[in-house]
């Protein structure tokens, strides 16, 4: 990766090692990073105030953490629903079933 490199996860928190990302900006190799996933969050006992990314983000080292709910926007959904609907009925009417 280039020197100055912005890094983007939006897969899975497990993809990333948090603890290099922090030390890469640090360091200036990374410039910044934006993450919607972070590292066991799906834990029963997950914090997000013990992520190595969110404390970046709270020390201002061009780090950027959201939720991940990019797919929840009304347009979204309600694309989601009609996909969904239109699926059932075209299972009911076929013989697929």
């Amino acid at each position: 990766m280039k020197n100055g490199a912005v890094l983007i996860n939006t897969s899975r928190g497990e993809v990333v090692d948090e603890p290099a990302i922090v030390e890469a900006l640090k360091s200036g190799k990374l410039y910044g990073v934006g993450v919607d996933v972070l590292v066991g969050e799906n834990a029963d006992d997950f914090s997000s105030a013990d992520s190595p990314l969110v404390v970046a983000a709270s020390q201002n080292l061009n780090a950027v953490v959201s939720p991940h709910i990019g797919g929840w926007t009304m347009q979204a959904v309600a694309t989601t629903r009609s996909l969904v609907v239109e699926e059932l009925l075209r299972q009911l009417s076929s013989d697929e079933i």
